[in-house]
């Protein structure tokens, strides 16, 4: 069964389609909001908070954009609200989730580790200090593979802005990392 085909079940209510999608986005989400929020156990409430809000809203899908879009963009906006609330936005566990799957080779030269380890760490930093906007767009298109399209439907933003914020997030980061 297709991803639109167990959408459209979901909305006669269908709850074991919707239990498919959910199974299928929940991880990539978590992951998402982890990265955003800095902190796993409220990236796993906000993850089923936003599948519940998604599934209470499921009228409100538009069929013109990707499923996976409109869930990020769900996502997203209760990780803001809350960060707004609690005066905190941080990406400083960005690279802890994303370096367990770049590193498969069996065995690492000591000193290459000790050099990455250096590197991730004043990466790790650096995104810490970019504005808010600046670490989602980050998190949204390397961690999460959206593209600029997906990511101004996720924010709420043109596409133009996107572009400029990634533009002047890497700008930031490349100032501050040399």
């Amino acid at each position: 069964m297709t991803e639109p085909e167990r959408i459209n079940q979901a909305r006669r209510g269908d709850q074991a389609a919707f239990n498919e999608l959910a199974e299928w986005y929940y991880p990539r989400l978590q992951r998402h909001l982890a990265i955003m929020l800095h902190d796993a156990d409220l990236a796993d409430d906000m993850a089923q908070e936003a599948l519940i809000a998604a599934y209470l809203q499921l009228h409100r899908y538009r069929d013109q954009y990707r499923f996976s879009t409109w869930l990020y963009r769900i996502a997203t906006n209760k990780a803001l609200d809350h960060l707004k609330k609690r005066h905190a936005f941080s990406l400083d566990q960005a690279f802890e989730l994303a370096a367990g799957t770049d590193l498969q080779a069996e065995v690492i030269d000591r000193e290459n580790e000790q050099l990455r380890d250096t590197q991730v760490a004043s990466l790790r930093e650096a995104i810490v200090h970019l504005p808010p906007p600046y670490q989602a767009v980050i998190s949204l298109y390397y961690w999460n593979d959206q593209t600029y399209p997906e990511i101004a439907l996720i924010l709420g933003r043109p596409v133009g802005t996107i572009r400029t914020w990634l533009h002047r997030a890497k700008a930031q980061l490349r100032k501050e990392l040399t």
